[in-house]
């Protein structure tokens, strides 16, 4: 019975650990259905763009704790303390060094 525990963990250790470089190389592609149509409505919205899309779900090989997990995002809190320091500072008093 303890060898077929000890098989069962491996083999989900390995299919972990699969899944997780098949995702990261990019041989795993989600395929988006064709010809839908986009029926929300563009509203004009005053708040702050939200720049970085939403991270993608931890693989299994993250959950067990096999791979590191990519770095949380920052929460409102965070982001705000930022923002006042980066006005305290007058960063958006000057143009944009990119654009």
């Amino acid at each position: 019975m303890k060898r077929r525990q000890k098989l069962a963990g491996l083999s989900l250790t390995a299919v972990a650990l699969q899944d997780h470089i098949s995702r990261e190389t990019g041989l795993l592609q989600k395929t988006k259905p064709v010809g839908g149509h986009n029926t929300t409505e563009d509203k004009p919205n005053l708040q702050e763009y939200v720049l970085d899309p939403q991270p993608p779900p931890l693989t299994l090989a993250q959950r067990l704790g096999l791979v590191d997990a990519p770095p949380s995002l920052l929460t409102e809190y965070q982001w705000n303390e930022i923002k006042q320091i980066s006005n305290r500072r007058g960063d958006s008093t000057q143009p944009c060094p990119i654009c």
